[in-house]
C-alpha cells in the first residue's frame, strides 16, 4: 500500500499564486469520515485535491475483497490517474476521517497545467514518485512471496560480474598461470 509520507503532496509543490488560481478554478467541498468521495468505475470528470483529511483509495478485487492500494492526506492529488488513461474510475476513494477538498474538472485542471509550467513540473514530479512507489511495493511483494515459497532470490538488476576471488587482481585480467 502507498502512504501519504513517500514525498511532497502536490499542493505543497505549488507557489502561493499557483495555489490561488487553482483555488478559483475548483468548488471547495467537505465529506464527513466514511463517505465515498468517488466510485471504481464512474467517469473521470474530475480531479479532488485534499486540502485536509485522510482518504483510503479502494479497489474490488474479481472475489468481491476490496484491497487498500494508498493511503492520501493534505496536499495530496487524488482521482487523475483515471482521467489520464481510461476516463473511468479505476478504484473508490473513500474518507477516513472528515475531508476538504477541492474539486477541479478534468479539462480545466489540464488546461492549468498547460498554462503553469511550474504546476506540470510538480504534477509530473508526484505522479513519478507514485510510479517509483508502486514499483518498489510490488518488488517488496514479490521478494516476500519468493521467500515464502523457499525459491532463490530474483536475479540482481545490470550486468553480472564473477567475484573475485582473494587473489585475483583487479580489472578484466586474471593470470591462470
Amino acid at each position: 500500500m502507498q502512504g501519504t509520507g513517500s514525498g511532497q503532496g502536490f499542493w505543497a509543490l505549488l507557489s502561493h499564486d499557483q495555489q490561488d488560481a487553482l483555488s478559483g478554478l475548483s468548488l471547495p467541498r467537505d465529506y464527513p469520515a466514511g463517505a465515498t468521495i468517488c466510485l471504481e468505475g464512474d467517469p473521470a470528470t474530475h480531479v479532488f485535491i485534499l486540502t485536509a483529511g485522510l482518504v483510503k483509495v479502494v479497489s474490488a478485487t474479481d472475489d468481491g475483497h476490496d484491497i487498500v492500494l494508498a493511503l492520501r492526506g493534505q496536499g495530496d492529488l487524488v482521482g487523475e490517474v483515471a482521467g489520464e488513461t481510461t476516463g473511468r474510475r479505476n478504484a473508490t476513494i473513500q474518507a477516513v476521517d472528515a475531508v476538504h477538498a477541492l474539486i477541479v474538472p478534468r479539462g480545466t485542471f489540464n488546461s492549468f497545467l498547460d498554462a503553469n509550467p511550474g504546476a506540470g513540473r510538480a504534477y509530473r514530479r508526484v505522479v513519478t514518485q507514485r510510479w517509483n512507489d508502486a514499483d518498489t511495493m510490488l518488488r517488496s511483494r514479490a521478494a516476500t512471496r519468493r521467500a515464502a515459497s523457499g525459491r532463490a532470490p530474483a536475479r540482481p538488476r545490470g550486468p553480472v560480474r564473477p567475484p573475485r576471488g582473494r587473489h585475483d587482481p583487479p580489472g578484466d585480467a586474471v593470470d591462470a598461470g
